[in-house]
């Protein structure tokens, strides 16, 4: 996945392209699982993200699919 973020607020010293937008390579995954648990495995990012030094933190996100066209 290649994601892209606004640098304009940034200064220009340390940004030697001088570009307003930044480009970055990010792996992307999923996965489903059930309810009652989307609260302990964003817990566990969490935790992991906490002890990382690491700039680069796992995001996550949920999304209820209630629906789908069965495909």
């Amino acid at each position: 996945v290649v994601g892209y973020k606004d640098l304009s607020n940034q200064p220009m010293e340390p940004n030697w392209f001088a570009s307003d937008i930044g480009e970055h390579q990010s792996v992307l995954f999923y996965v489903f699982i059930e309810k009652g648990r989307v609260d302990e495995v964003l817990e566990q990012i969490d935790n992991l993200n906490s002890g990382q030094e690491s700039r680069s933190k796992i995001h996550a996100a949920v999304l209820d699919i209630r629906k789908t066209n069965g495909n």
